[in-house]
């Protein structure tokens, strides 16, 4: 009788171990930024709750005779719909565009991709914020944290 109690809380013990671990792993996800996304090497996500396809591309560019056209894709922080703009500034870079979606929404790039469809994937992070530029410093953190898990 011992043996057995001794036994099946053992087995408790190792199940509940199991279930905290798996919840952290859950919890863990890939974190990736279309700040981070280069166009020769675009994300193409389908989505594991509706199966929607995705292509995340990050910028893509246009050569004329005259100039290089470039334009970077950002993200509703609402709604998920995928935008480019090729707005600039000499402030630094921008990771958010003044204008907003119609969702009045926030277009970012500075943020963890979502699924535009179901928003699986969307965290508290994914939201609308003040700041439109990032410092080096604060791009050199993300590209570093790009396509790794969350911690």
């Amino acid at each position: 009788m011992v043996i057995q109690l001794f036994l099946n809380k053992k087995l408790t013990l190792y199940v509940v171990y199991y279930k905290l671990k798996s919840l952290k792993i859950l919890n863990q996800m890939i974190q990736y930024f279309l700040l981070s996304i280069r166009a020769y090497f675009p994300l193409t996500a389908v989505c594991s709750k509706c199966e929607l396809e995705t292509i995340f591309s990050g910028l893509m560019w246009i050569r004329t005779d005259k100039r290089k056209y470039i334009s970077y894709q950002y993200q509703c922080q609402d709604c998920g719909k995928l935008k480019y703009s090729d707005e600039f500034t000499s402030k630094g870079q921008i990771v958010a565009l003044s204008e907003k979606c119609k969702c009045q929404g926030q277009y970012r790039r500075d943020k963890n991709i979502f699924c535009p469809g179901c928003h699986h994937r969307k965290t508290n992070n994914n939201q609308n914020e003040d700041s439109l530029y990032l410092t080096d410093n604060e791009i050199e953190h993300l590209r570093k944290i790009h396509g790794n898990e969350d911690s």
